[in-house]
């Protein structure tokens, strides 16, 4: 499961709050984490421009130093864009990897005012690990975090989910292979509900809902 590499990736028992430091890296020359895996080529350009034909410049590009994050490609990095007026994204970069058969990146939107960002990017680096180095991650896949991912959030779940917020546009890569995903912060009865049901339905509650995606303390649809 996703939470044992959240475990992994925090270097201890989940029940604590995560202290660990991050490095926001100016370039992508920057200082890398060397690790067992190597890979010849990266998708590290045309990921990163993808993601600015949609967004622009990130506001930060960072790599977790401590954890699991040895066993992530050299070249993963989380990048923070500013979206809109009042929201941010963190996407992965290098999720996916040359060779992939179905190369991954996963994206999170959240508001700008943010109580703990470094929660956000912790998880998105544990979802990264886990796809690469565990189970294969895909569309409408859900993942357990194994802890909220914000202080006093029902969402303990996370959503693969196509990016209605922008479109086809962003899902795809022009000329390439890789797809880009939106992971949504669920709870556990909404991934629950659609087990029961299907994801069909369980999007359905999410739009009569109007979804507060970026509330933490939003309550469960179901």
């Amino acid at each position: 499961m996703l939470s044992d590499w959240v475990k992994r990736m925090l270097g201890r028992p989940q029940s604590g709050a995560p202290q660990h430091p991050s490095q926001v890296i100016p370039d992508a020359s920057a200082q890398r984490v060397i690790h067992p895996r190597s890979f010849a080529a990266t998708n590290q350009v045309p990921v990163r421009s993808h993601y600015r034909k949609h967004w622009g410049e990130p506001l930060a590009v960072t790599r977790l130093q401590d954890g699991r994050s040895f066993a992530l490609p050299d070249d993963f990095q989380v990048l923070t864009f500013r979206f809109g007026s009042d929201r941010k994204v963190y996407a992965t970069c290098c999720m996916s990897q040359q060779g992939d058969e179905q190369p991954l990146e996963l994206h999170w939107i959240t508001s700008s005012s943010l109580e703990r960002e470094f929660d956000v990017i912790m998880l998105l680096h544990a979802a990264a690990e886990y796809h690469l180095n565990g189970a294969r991650l895909g569309l409408h896949h859900s993942v357990n975090f194994g802890q909220p991912w914000q202080p006093g959030s029902l969402c303990t779940r996370g959503f693969v989910s196509l990016p209605y917020h922008t479109g086809p546009s962003l899902e795809h890569l022009e000329g390439g292979d890789i797809r880009f995903l939106w992971l949504i912060p669920v709870t556990e009865s909404e991934v629950a509900f659609a087990r029961q049901h299907s994801v069909d339905e369980l999007e359905e509650r999410f739009e009569r809902c109007d979804l507060h995606y970026t509330n933490p303390r939003r309550p469960s649809v179901v």
